[in-house]
């Protein structure tokens, strides 16, 4: 019998959900465009190790040998890794702000000073907390500084 990688069972499931998305949308993730969480108490072993799975997945799921310069290509596709509690945060100030008319316009003022969230992510086995601080940034008052 030939070992199989841990992380193969992983990487099946994350290409076949790339796979459904391309199958249902018509679309794969541009270059820079794919978003990926996972739990606040990832470790950073345990991060790289889903940051791995994922380009493996992306290569894989065009049907091409997982070759250094595919899976670096691959890597490029990868726009953000976020903690899921940061995932929310960003999608809470997108559509409370940037989709929400006058947009930047209404945050300056209302929020002068800046915006705390504190955000509880709760599903899927874990609970995630996370504080985050909005405000506009000095240099250019049209953009959002996120810390």
């Amino acid at each position: 019998a030939m070992p199989l990688p841990r992380r193969l069972p992983a990487e099946l499931l994350v290409c076949r959900l790339l796979q459904r998305l391309r199958e249902e949308h018509g679309v794969q993730p541009a270059d820079r465009g794919l978003a990926v969480t996972y739990p606040s108490t990832y470790s950073r072993r345990e991060v790289d190790q889903l940051a791995e799975v994922v380009r493996r997945a992306l290569v894989r799921q065009n049907g091409m040998p997982q070759d250094p310069t595919r899976l670096t290509a691959a890597g490029a596709m990868i726009g953000a890794m976020l903690d899921e509690a940061s995932a929310a945060a960003f999608y809470f100030l997108f559509r409370e702000i940037v989709e929400t008319p006058p947009g930047m316009n209404r945050f300056r003022s209302l929020y002068r000073t800046g915006f705390n969230l504190l955000l509880f992510d709760c599903g899927g086995g874990t609970t995630d907390v996370g504080l985050v601080r909005a405000s506009t940034a000095p240099a250019s008052p049209d953009t959002l500084d996120v810390a």
